[in-house]
């Protein structure tokens, strides 16, 4: 394996973990709703569940970006800065 497979593979097992640990917390988030509230309606958990697919997606997107900027020239309309 020469060192450029080397770097992929190390940056994909950090995607993966970090992916991962977002996953986590939003999971342990709706457990948490979930025993905070258990007489819960269904219409309640769905927009609990919702919710937090929501905040999971933000999150993605945040470490998606967060780790292209620290690999890639940041660029805005069309030009790198």
């Amino acid at each position: 394996m020469c060192q450029d497979e080397g770097m992929q593979v190390l940056r994909e097992a950090k995607r993966e973990a970090g992916l991962e640990s977002i996953a986590t917390e939003i999971v342990a988030e709706v457990q948490a709703w979930s025993k905070a509230h258990p007489d819960a309606k269904w219409e309640e958990l769905e927009e609990a569940v919702l919710k937090a697919r929501q905040r999971f997606g933000e999150r993605v997107l945040e470490w998606l970006v967060a780790e292209r900027e620290a690999t890639l020239p940041a660029v805005w309309g069309g030009a790198a800065v």
